[in-house]
């Protein structure tokens, strides 16, 4: 199964999907979950390989990614879902992939976003008492100075 038959495949059920690059699809937030599920039951993608996100302050978004494998159909596709930075929330994949776990409390940990649902939603590669979300492009440590690069 190609690239191209997946998306056709999708789009027939979920019509707000859109392609941005080979391999990536973008999905509004709230199709994510039954975009999943009909990955996951219909198309057999049931390697979730991928949970990660991205921070694009200009935007003023949070970028999740996701990455799901179909060995019995040897295709690969990744989901893209543009959340607001101000208060940025997706459902949790535990009940789907155990692995899931690990990967959103990196992801709330390091950028903020909740994940509804989740079991144990805490801090996991910084202390409890840590203040902030270090891989957000606005977050300033108070008395540390990182040299930005000079571009000209």
């Amino acid at each position: 199964m190609n690239f191209q038959t997946v998306v056709d495949s999708i789009k027939v059920k979920f019509s707000r999907v859109d392609v941005e690059h080979e391999k990536v699809i973008v999905v509004p937030a709230s199709d994510f979950l039954p975009v999943v599920d009909f990955l996951r039951s219909t198309l057999q993608m049931n390697v979730l390989d991928l949970l990660t996100a991205s921070d694009h302050i200009s935007e003023n978004q949070i970028h999740m990614m996701y990455g799901f494998y179909s060995y019995a159909n040897k295709t690969y596709l990744r989901i893209k879902v543009r959340l607001d930075r101000k208060d940025p929330a997706m459902p949790t994949l535990t009940s789907l992939w155990e692995a899931a776990n690990w990967f959103e409390r990196e992801v709330f940990d390091l950028f903020g976003v909740r994940f509804e649902g989740h079991p144990d939603l805490r801090r996991i590669l910084t202390p409890p008492d840590f203040e902030g979300h270090g891989l957000r492009k606005d977050y300033e440590r108070p008395g540390f100075f990182v040299k930005k690069p000079d571009f000209k």
